[in-house]
């Protein structure tokens, strides 16, 4: 059987410092930009946008819910997601952005 994977990563738009223990006091962190990127090649990236359609500082919660539907489509399609420090990071900071803390499980 042939495994495929997706890689994923989010970027805060808030700076948490190297030497803070618990970053969770800094929340909510927000979202600057995520992206994904399969085994294939295929890149996915988002961030936030003002009005004008120009980059924002954060990405908006209607963002942040359409990556988390990115990535369930990918697991639906047999993907593995991988991460650094996504179950203990990045899912949980996309969970709070977008409100879907069940589908971030």
């Amino acid at each position: 059987m042939t495994r495929h994977y997706a890689a994923f990563d989010i970027e805060t738009a808030t700076w948490v410092a190297d030497d803070l223990e618990d970053w969770r006091q800094q929340r909510p962190l927000g979202i600057s930009c995520a992206a994904t990127c399969t085994a294939d090649g295929n890149v996915v990236t988002w961030c936030g946008r003002t009005p004008a359609g120009t980059p924002a500082d954060r990405m908006d919660r209607l963002t942040a819910r359409e990556l988390v539907s990115h990535l369930g489509e990918l697991t639906r399609r047999g993907f593995t997601i991988v991460t650094w420090n996504g179950l203990g990071f990045d899912f949980d900071i996309l969970a709070e952005e977008s409100g879907l803390l069940d589908e971030c499980r």
